[in-house]
């Protein structure tokens, strides 16, 4: 971790440098002959099965994506690729920061794909949040981050491309413009689960953060859902009181809100391309009836999968939160439910 640190230190302090590098990468690279077909998006609440859905996926073998050991240089994969299994000598299982029960190691797939996205934005702490749909355009950005794409199916030797990638929801129209054989998987999950676990690894990462080398943590992995670098979206008129909530110590009632505001945002601006474009992934009903949901994904995507993650989902409901947000959270999930 202290070498993560001292590595972001150093790429910040000599940013212009490390934007000349990339530059060159890119203008080296040869992507003519690599086609883009059908990208796939991971997306949604964090805790709602966005990351153990990336894992079923990546195992079918026919994805390309970023991976663990693509750290600390994602910009950078064709010249890390060359060094990366040397800086990570250990390949062998782990828990992940967040202490939850999936396994990973250096060639797990992980959310590297907003590093692509820090380039548009000028403040990506104040900005990641910004509704981007099909009147946004931003030409030098588009062709940038579908060569930044092209280079992981180059070095992956894939022609199909997985991400997950949460901010993705503020962005799938504008996606679709530049990409537009592109589709979505958005998870979600009970909203009382949800708030739970986000209130759990919200704690952890708070007790973390006091340790010297985890300082900033998030912040550098550009996660801004727990921890001292934790930002609400603000994309709806309650998110100020998101915010107070949390102030007062009112944690699971904040995530509350956080979650009503995120779906009713997605069922607002996307419930025309539900079924098409956007699958509705719902973990609950992947952990009561496994193959049923599976089947759903195999259908939307036209792939097989794996049964052998059903070791890591858990099937138990979390104790009964009831508070002033709960039954108008219900209902957004019995509505996303049915499509």
């Amino acid at each position: 971790m202290n070498s993560f640190k001292n590595t972001f230190f150093l790429k910040n302090k000599f940013q212009n440098i490390f934007d000349t590098i990339v530059k060159l990468e890119d203008l080296f690279f040869k992507d003519k002959d690599i086609n883009l077909k059908t990208p796939i998006f991971i997306t949604g609440m964090p805790r709602s099965g966005t990351t153990l859905l990336t894992h079923i996926l990546h195992d079918t073998k026919k994805y390309g994506s970023f991976l663990y050991k693509d750290y600390p240089f994602p910009e950078l994969p064709l010249f890390w690729n060359k060094f990366n299994d040397l800086y990570y000598k250990s390949g062998e299982d782990q828990k992940r920061i967040h202490n939850d029960d999936l396994l990973v190691n250096k060639n797990s797939p992980e959310n590297l794909d907003e590093f692509i996205w820090k380039r548009l934005f000028q403040n990506h702490y104040k900005e990641f949040d910004s509704f981007l749909d099909e009147d946004f355009s931003n030409t030098e950005f588009e062709n940038n981050y579908i060569r930044s794409i092209k280079k992981i199916l180059f070095v992956r030797k894939k022609n199909q491309y997985l991400a997950k990638n949460n901010y993705i929801i503020f962005r799938i129209k504008y996606l679709l413009k530049f990409i537009p054989s592109a589709k979505f998987i958005v998870c979600v999950r009970n909203p009382n689960d949800t708030c739970y676990s986000l209130e759990k690894i919200h704690k952890r990462f708070i007790e973390i953060n006091e340790m010297k080398e985890y300082k900033n943590f998030e912040k550098n992995f550009l996660h801004y859902e727990f921890g001292n670098s934790r930002r609400n979206p603000e994309i709806s008129n309650e998110s100020k009181k998101v915010k107070i909530l949390w102030k007062m110590n009112k944690e699971f009632e904040g995530y509350m809100l956080q979650w009503i505001s995120i779906y009713e945002f997605i069922i607002k601006n996307y419930q025309d391309l539900f079924g098409k474009k956007i699958l509705i992934f719902d973990y609950d009903r992947l952990k009561n009836d496994y193959s049923k949901e599976i089947k759903k994904i195999s259908q939307f995507l036209n792939i097989d999968l794996d049964t052998k993650y059903l070791k890591f989902i858990n099937k138990k409901n979390k104790e009964i939160n009831y508070n002033q947000y709960s039954e108008r959270a219900e209902k957004i999930y019995e509505k996303l439910k049915n499509f």
